[in-house]
């Protein structure tokens, strides 16, 4: 079952700013300009005169409202820019970032790989990439990254979490137990230990005891009670019991809450 779906996990946003982020320097810059930004840098891109900081420009006055475009932009200002310079790597972010909306998720891995040589410790950088990579199913190269990232990080509850994540859907629920609880410690966020729970949760009932890990999923409901995939996790389990039933009517529940396509090849096989 290969199905790209979205879910309320532990992911930093690939566009994040950091606080001396060049990408802030030029959202402010733009800011200043008012009006006048977009037609004057449309004009150096009509002219031929534009620049890769001018491509970059361009994309940021787009504001996310088309992700096509801005892969064809910033396609035009890396071959414009030097390696070294950190806009360089950002252009990188900001295509993988168009690309994962565009759901081609090979390219966004093949952006974020060139980002990562440049940036090898940068945790957002590690996470999104760690997250195409799950998005692919490959969980070995997903788990590797994250843990890279908990050398340099490791208070860090969201790597926690999604190392717990990742270890249980590759079938580690020892690993995937062990890193959920660590996370426990860091997490504060009512969604991020719901979510954390929740692995723990679907780690413990598909090794140790179903009725055990059923429990402790819904425990994270208690916590985060919109979480579809908690109901998606029930489902898988009592799928697991042979309990169509149940399974069918936890899938029903995570589709009510959001979880569309993370449901529709259960549904579509288990539940007509």
């Amino acid at each position: 079952m290969k199905t790209i779906f979205f879910i309320t996990l532990s992911f930093l946003c690939i566009s994040a700013y950091a606080q001396q982020d060049p990408l802030k320097v030029l959202a402010i810059q733009l800011k200043k300009e008012g009006a006048a930004a977009k037609p004057r840098v449309q004009q150096k891109i009509i002219s031929g005169k534009a620049t890769g900081v001018d491509f970059i420009k361009a994309v940021l006055l787009l504001d996310g409202s088309n992700s096509e475009v801005a892969v064809n932009l910033l396609t035009e200002a890396i071959p414009k820019l030097p390696p070294k310079d950190p806009l360089y790597r950002e252009a990188l972010r900001l295509r993988a970032d168009a690309y994962m909306k565009l759901v081609n998720i090979d390219s966004a891995i093949a952006d974020l790989e060139r980002f990562r040589k440049l940036a090898p410790n940068d945790i957002s950088g590690l996470i999104n990439l760690s997250y195409l990579y799950g998005s692919n199913e490959n969980y070995q190269m997903a788990n590797s990254l994250l843990e890279v990232a908990l050398k340099t990080d490791s208070t860090n509850p969201n790597l926690y979490s999604n190392l717990a994540y990742y270890q249980a859907e590759a079938a580690q629920y020892d690993s995937a137990v062990y890193y959920g609880t660590q996370g426990m410690r860091f997490a504060k966020d009512p969604q991020l230990v719901g979510s954390i729970l929740n692995s723990i949760g679907y780690a413990e009932g598909m090794s140790v005891s179903k009725e055990k890990g059923m429990a402790v999923i819904r425990k994270s409901l208690e916590v985060y009670p919109d979480n579809s995939f908690a109901w998606f996790n029930i489902g898988r389990i009592y799928l697991s019991m042979n309990n169509k039933d149940e399974a069918c009517e936890a899938f029903r529940r995570a589709k009510s809450l959001g979880g569309v396509n993370l449901t529709a090849e259960y549904l579509e096989t288990f539940c007509q």
